[in-house]
């Protein structure tokens, strides 16, 4: 027989800790985004993250954390390259032609900002460029945006047709 001993306050929070980390785990490995303090959740399979964790995520977690699907970096390329009348292949290789720079920024700008991707994340995917060279990407996109409304404008339905 079973018998149920009752848990301290830490070993609550251990345990909770834990299974939040389990979680947190699968979801990255399956490109999911996890964010705190989200009203709502999409369940995913028990045997990607295990029962117990699968049971708190569906019960205690029901109001503390949503999980949502990002698009790869390439996904990003594919719409921003459609936008711009150029080839994902263009975006991501080695030319530092103006024409493709900004657009290159334009999706560095949208996975770190509009998916949370880190700039190592994204400088992998798009091209093997360094973090820094992203960083400096977004920061271009973020001042041209404060001084033109337009070019905020398009940046905006370029990252809702990328779904952010």
């Amino acid at each position: 027989m079973l018998v149920h001993t009752p848990m301290t306050g830490a070993e609550l929070r251990e345990n909770y800790r834990a299974a939040r980390e389990r979680i947190e785990r699968a979801a990255q490995n399956r490109r999911l985004v996890v964010a705190p303090g989200a009203p709502t959740i999409t369940p995913i399979p028990a045997s990607l993250i295990g029962e117990d964790a699968y049971a708190q995520l569906l019960g205690a977690w029901a109001n503390d954390i949503s999980i949502a699907w990002r698009p790869s970096g390439r996904r990003v390329c594919e719409i921003v390259s459609k936008h711009f009348g150029l080839s994902w292949r263009e975006i991501i290789g080695e030319s530092t032609a103006r024409h493709l720079v900004r657009p290159r920024q334009i999706v560095m700008y949208i996975c770190v900002r509009g998916f949370g991707y880190s700039h190592t994340q994204t400088g992998h995917f798009i091209g093997n460029r360094d973090h820094t060279t992203v960083a400096y990407g977004v920061r271009c996109i973020v001042t041209r945006m404060n001084g033109s409304p337009g070019f905020a404008a398009e940046m905006t339905s370029l990252m809702q047709a990328c779904g952010c």
